[in-house]
């Protein structure tokens, strides 16, 4: 046969095969029309088989799975199986498709060694899976009903092998037939094709060193004014073009081989990432079993990877937690990612608890496909909560206990101080009161330094009686009840400022607008006389002394300040001024006990407020104390 017609993809070749395709069209339409009716027919033949034989194992079926028994169960699977000869097995699953009984019919071709190692491990519906992969399998599944409830499904596979053998006979047959026909057709038109075309093939030659990739080839009859011509032109053209577009192909695969490359060092760093990763991760499919997860994972629960995959992941749950986990899940169908806490059973027997991320998966139709989980084991946290919620169940009985024993010893020493004074009181009134006989009626037989020491006397008789009173105080602005209601802050400002300076000297206090609050009205108006009472003693050596006591809103504060211009303090000693029995000046320059401010605190700290100072020495100072207001107080 020339070289011409041997070239492949020549003119003269794809001629004859038009026109032998052409000729053997109507043979190969009629064959295919019957082929295709000849495999409908087996096939509705044998779905007719597997129909029937699912069927009756549905209808023999119920009795046993609602009575679970395995055995009649196995041998109505068996029995399906081993009545056609194009059976291949049987599956019968609950309402959960979980299988419960199997069968998978013995030297069968398509039963091959893995497929039998899976039905010997208890995974019938991995090995069916697998029997797909190597051997034509026709499956029918029918559900299974009893009393108007699915219980079951019943699952038979036939071997379509016999009806693929018969229809490859039919096709060797017709192709056959096809091959001769072409081959005369072929032959026939080739001759003639030779002698039509021989002007083109000096053209032809040269094409065909083009597609070899010899771009530079001479054309001849470019110059030709015919069909030739016009051709040989373009193929001189299309040369041109190939040259450019190889160029810029090479450019092309150099650029998209450097992607592959940095795809696939990316791939091996997400696989190196995966596999160490020190979260587990799972791939679940849309019915819930495990398709994926690594070697953390495995670790978590205790179990191989290949243990874990094709099993439903509510297999290592606890079963307290299988509803919840069937709710969420409902909601990943939906889209919704969640993060949450779940106990998973360890292969021995332990409960892990995990922190689990999990994140839907859709398919490109934006169907629910799955869903992707991030689990972190948190058992040793939840160890600790345990222990901690013991001990905090522990530490509060402990402190019932030592407040009941406080509150006892409180009492205790209420009783014990109001007796000290009331047993100290005495004596010092004696002394107090025979001081003052003694300067009145003996003033003239006494000299200078007896009435210096009987008046030491008395006034150290009055500081001792103060001093008890103060103490008396600081204990009762601790332990005494509060009874509270709403207070006119103002009103009680000038009830204290009376007690404390009844319109004596050239003292000048100014009361503003002060906002109401809630509280116990005996304990702050204390707050007021003891502020007051610092306030006036300070500033008495002034010329002009001042006193402003002011009021404002705070957000949820009520703020109160009172401010004079006395000898002030040093801001470096702020933090001892609210202390107990603490005193910025010596006694000598002002009298009192140190412990007016700590009464000051004590209280404001009791009805859930704060205390503050500012001062200068020699400018003055500022005693402030905020209160929480409700918003239905009034200002």
């Amino acid at each position: 046969m020339p070289a011409l017609f041997e070239r492949r993809g020549s003119i003269v070749r794809r001629l004859s095969l038009i026109v032998g395709a052409a000729l053997v069209g109507i043979v190969l339409v009629v064959a295919g029309v019957a082929l295709v009716e000849q495999q409908r027919q087996l096939a509705r033949a044998l779905e007719t088989k597997a129909t029937s034989l699912a069927q009756f194992m549905a209808e023999v079926s119920p009795l046993s799975i609602l009575s679970l028994n395995f055995v009649e169960m196995s041998n109505n699977v068996k029995k399906v199986v081993v009545t056609d000869d194009e059976a291949v097995y049987a599956i019968m699953l609950n309402d959960r498709r979980i299988p419960l009984a199997w069968y998978f019919k013995d030297n069968d071709p398509a039963v091959t060694d893995e497929v039998r190692a899976l039905e010997t491990a208890r995974q019938p519906i991995a090995g069916v899976a697998a029997m797909k992969r190597t051997a034509r399998i026709l499956e029918v599944e029918t559900p299974i009903d009893a009393g108007g409830r699915r219980i079951g499904w019943a699952v038979v596979g036939f071997s379509a092998e016999p009806m693929h053998r018969a229809l490859m006979l039919q096709i060797a047959v017709i192709g056959a037939i096809l091959v001769v026909v072409t081959a005369a057709s072929l032959a026939l038109i080739g001759y003639l094709l030779r002698r039509m075309l021989q002007p083109i093939r000096t053209l032809t030659s040269a094409a065909m060193q083009i597609s070899t990739g010899n771009l530079d080839v001479a054309l001849t009859g470019t110059g030709r004014s015919d069909e030739l011509g016009v051709l040989a032109r373009a193929f001189d053209s299309m040369a041109a073009q190939l040259r450019e577009l190889i160029a810029g192909m090479e450019q092309r695969m150099a650029e998209l081989q450097r992607m592959s490359h940095a795809l696939q060092k990316s791939e091996e760093q997400f696989r190196r990432i995966v596999a160490t990763a020190n979260e587990g991760i799972g791939v679940i499919d849309a019915e819930g079993r495990i398709t994926f997860a690594n070697a953390r994972m495995s670790e978590m629960l205790g179990l191989p990877v290949n243990a874990m995959q094709g099993r439903m992941l509510v297999d290592f749950m606890h079963e307290e937690d299988v509803p919840d986990h069937e709710r969420r899940a409902g909601m990943r169908a939906q889209g919704v990612a969640e993060t949450y806490e779940r106990r998973f059973r360890r292969a021995d027997g332990r409960i892990a608890w995990m922190l689990v991320s999990a994140t839907p998966v859709m398919d490109e139709q934006g169907r629910y496909a799955g869903a992707f989980g991030m689990f972190t084991d948190i058992t040793a946290r939840k160890q600790a909560e345990d222990e901690i919620r013991r001990f905090n169940q522990q530490l509060e009985q402990r402190v019932a206990q030592r407040t009941e024993q406080l509150e006892a010893a409180n009492h205790e020493l209420e009783a014990f101080s109001y007796s000290v004074s009331h047993d100290l009181r005495a004596p010092l009134r004696a002394i107090d009161g025979y001081s003052h006989i003694l300067l009145e009626d003996y003033t003239d037989k006494l000299d200078d330094e007896g009435r210096r020491i009987l008046r030491a006397v008395s006034d150290s008789t009055r500081r001792m009686g103060q001093l008890i009173d103060d103490i008396l105080k600081f204990s009762r602005s601790g332990r005494s009840e509060m009874a509270t209601t709403d207070i006119d802050m103002e009103q009680l400002a000038r009830e204290a400022l009376h007690e404390v300076a009844p319109g004596e000297g050239p003292l000048r206090v100014d009361i503003g607008a002060l906002p109401h609050v809630q509280g116990d009205r005996a304990m702050l108006r204390q707050v007021f006389v003891n502020l007051l009472a610092n306030a006036v003693k300070f500033s008495r050596s002034r010329a002009a002394p001042r006193i402003v006591v002011d009021g404002t809103v705070n957000g949820n504060e009520a703020v109160y300040t009172v401010k004079d211009n006395g000898v002030g303090f040093d801001d470096r000693q702020v933090d001892k001024l609210f202390g107990v029995f603490q005193r910025l000046h010596g006694i000598a320059e002002f009298e009192g006990t140190g412990i007016g401010l700590a009464i000051v605190k004590r209280i404001v700290s009791r009805h859930g407020g704060r205390v503050w100072a500012e001062g200068r020495v020699g400018e003055g100072a500022l005693i402030g104390f905020a209160l929480p207001r409700t918003p239905a107080q009034g200002a």
